[in-house]
């Protein structure tokens, strides 16, 4: 099924906003936004991504578990897939105040933007 997609909890049931971006995401694909690397490409990435896991990733469940430290690095892949900014605070922010939907609000908007950027 080539235009199957699903949205889940990557990261865990405390890291919601990541199904929007992941909506967003498909959304772009679904559009022809984005384009998937070929096959061997993606077989690449998957392994230096276990490789680093390997080595930097010792004390983390390797299942399903209720946090993750990383679901910032996976939602900055998923934007800038998309051709989106990441830095999405000020470091006063960032380090002052919570996370939440707030801070990615615009995201449509601006895949909608970085998309007619690519045209």
């Amino acid at each position: 099924m080539p235009r199957l997609a699903f949205i889940g909890f990557a990261t865990g049931f405390l890291g919601y906003v990541t199904e929007h971006v992941q909506a967003q995401w498909i959304c772009a694909w679904f559009r022809g936004e984005i384009q998937l690397p070929r096959s061997r490409e993606m077989c690449i990435e998957i392994r230096r991504v276990l490789n680093w896991k390997k080595e930097n990733v010792l004390d983390e469940p390797a299942v399903y578990y209720a946090t993750s430290c990383r679901f910032f690095q996976y939602m900055d892949e998923l934007l800038l897939d998309m051709g989106i900014q990441t830095h999405r605070r000020t470091f006063q922010r960032s380090v002052f105040s919570t996370w939440g939907p707030d801070d990615y609000a615009s995201l449509r908007a601006e895949r909608i933007i970085a998309a007619n950027r690519q045209t």
